[in-house]
């Protein structure tokens, strides 16, 4: 898709491809946000396609729901070289220029909780590091309720691991992501 005028003088502008819209009704009050479009979803326009969206696809059928009674959105909007955001020296700037897009999203759907996928959503909006425990972090977040606020809207947020953690590797966790996404509903 076409970038809108909002993408002049992005660090992305001409490296990113495409551009996705959010999709989904939202009716359920949950908007579930990921990093950025993968390949499919670059060529779809949407995000949540191709490996990652079946897999969300799977937690969401899993405990009866509808894809498409959640908005669904990104941080960024548009596919960054090799598919790489998190410590890319372009991560922030992106993220920064694309805020604009991701309030709007947020504004579309105005939900009553965002499920965060994955540990950069996590810190983006929330503030917040560490997902699954680890060396660093005997705390992990993945799972718990927080307050947060995104483009002047409050609500909650669950955070979870993003749908390509679970396939790429971590298949054993896939009970943990349907669980996670069935908690902010």
């Amino acid at each position: 898709m076409k970038k809108p005028p909002e993408c002049q003088g992005c660090v992305l502008q001409k490296r990113g491809v495409s551009f996705t819209k959010p999709t989904g009704t939202g009716e359920n009050g949950v908007l579930i946000i990921g990093e950025g479009p993968g390949a499919t979803g670059a060529v779809e326009g949407v995000p949540f396609v191709g490996e990652s969206g079946i897999q969300l696809n799977r937690s969401i059928n899993r405990h009866g729901y509808k894809r498409d009674d959640f908005g669904l959105g990104n941080l960024i909007q548009c596919q960054p070289p090799k598919n790489w955001l998190d410590g890319a020296p372009w991560q922030r700037e992106a993220i920064e220029h694309c805020r604009i897009h991701l309030h709007k999203i947020v504004k579309k759907f105005k939900p009553k909780v965002i499920s965060l996928q994955g540990n950069l959503v996590l810190r983006e909006l929330a503030g917040l590091n560490g997902l699954l425990p680890g060396p660093k972090n005997n705390a992990p977040k993945r799972g718990y309720v927080f307050d947060v606020k995104v483009g002047g809207h409050r609500c909650l947020a669950v955070p979870t691991m993003h749908p390509n953690f679970v396939i790429g590797g971590n298949q054993h966790l896939a009970g943990v992501h349907m669980g996670d996404i069935s908690r902010a509903y």
